[in-house]
């Protein structure tokens, strides 16, 4: 299967890439909530991350509901289970816009190439979704992706995430990402973070600003404000979460 390729590609470059002695993590490290994903990979343990988000554009109002990422971690990599969201969708223009069901669902796998300690951490991800979403929220084709997750430390409670990714699949555009994602922890468990992520395509491109608020309640839980918008279109988006993990 061509899509397969990219991913099979990423496969083989993380598992030629040099051992990396695992480190524990004494806060939970979520991929919620920014565009992006963090470069930090479970060695161990259970991680569940959901939300809901409202999104806005021209046409239509959109809910999300779920938004659910499970997270296993074992000693060489991360698995994923992407089952994203359901989606009620409504019309603002147009009446016919008015549809609901769950989008694609996918899997993947994070490895870590250096695992950071005081200095940069970087991560390879590869990740395949299966045709599976209702009409309207499908792709109508497997596609995969393969992106390069970095968190590089700036200095006292200040970092900063980057993240370069290519995404396609048969019959579906090639696209390429690049997300920024500045980040500053306030104390008493409350972090900040703003940033940009661009999408590019033969189909358009997307420029997205974003910025939101979390808070660690206790190290295993770490809840969140979210929001996003489209710089030259003007969709937004608003956005609460829900990250947790267990034996880790």
């Amino acid at each position: 299967m061509a899509v397969g390729i990219p991913f099979a590609l990423a496969l083989f470059a993380v598992a030629s890439a040099p051992p990396t002695a695992a480190r524990a993590q004494e806060t939970i490290a979520s991929d919620r909530p920014g565009i992006g994903s963090g470069s930090f990979a479970l060695s161990s343990g259970l991680q569940v991350e959901t939300g809901l988000q409202l999104s806005s554009s021209e046409a239509a109002d959109a809910y999300s509901v779920g938004q659910a990422l499970v997270r296993i971690g074992t000693p060489a990599l991360e698995l994923e289970l992407f089952a994203n969201s359901f989606v009620i969708q409504r019309g603002k223009t147009v009446p016919e816009a008015d549809t609901e069901g769950f989008q694609d669902v996918g899997v993947g796998v994070k490895v870590p190439v250096l695992r950071g300690g005081q200095g940069p951490a970087l991560s390879l991800q590869g990740i395949v979704t299966a045709p599976s979403g209702a009409a309207g929220f499908t792709a109508d084709a497997w596609v995969s992706a393969v992106n390069a997750l970095a968190d590089i430390p700036l200095g006292g409670r200040a970092g900063i995430g980057v993240n370069l990714g290519w995404q396609g699949g048969d019959g579906v555009t090639d696209a390429t990402s690049v997300i920024a994602t500045p980040a500053l922890s306030l104390g008493g468990g409350f972090g900040v973070f703003a940033g940009w992520a661009g999408s590019f395509s033969s189909d358009g491109d997307a420029h997205f600003a974003e910025g939101g608020l979390t808070y660690l309640p206790t190290p295993d839980i770490q809840l969140d404000l979210n929001g996003g918008r489209d710089v030259e279109r003007g969709d937004w988006f608003l956005g609460v979460g829900l990250a947790t993990r267990w034996g880790s």
